[in-house]
């Protein structure tokens, strides 16, 4: 908390695996805060933007994990669009961030999608920034 500001922290567990991705539950009493959410998977971004969520930071997909080099990745392995598979991007009012991660899937490869650890650094600013 810096003066009379403060951050509220949620999280939400894996939407594939154990269906327990409770937004509602998640955010309750979060109204009128800054929010930065924890989710497992991209897939609930519509949901968060429009329960006014500031930051969407996500994992799940490792990048595709097998790319073509250019980057394109043959599969996301989530139930949206390719737009939150992977790295920064925005919906509505909210910014979001998909880690590559580290690790992969199914297959111990990864092909023109080098493994990532990201470390974001949230600064005061006005609601454009």
């Amino acid at each position: 908390m810096r003066g009379s500001s403060s951050i509220i922290l949620a999280g939400v567990d894996d939407y594939h695996r154990f269906r327990l991705a409770d937004l509602e539950k998640a955010l309750a009493g979060c109204e009128g805060e800054m929010v930065l959410l924890l989710n497992h998977s991209p897939e609930q971004y519509r949901q968060a933007a429009y329960a006014d969520v500031d930051l969407y930071l996500a994992g799940h997909t490792h990048g595709g994990q097998i790319c073509l080099p250019n980057g394109l990745a043959l599969k996301l392995n989530i139930e949206c669009g390719p737009q939150v598979g992977k790295g920064r991007w925005r919906f509505k009012q909210m910014q979001g961030y998909t880690s590559r991660g580290v690790g992969t899937a199914m297959v111990n490869a990864r092909f023109y999608c080098p493994p990532e650890i990201v470390i974001h650094e949230l600064r005061a600013g006005s609601p454009a920034n």
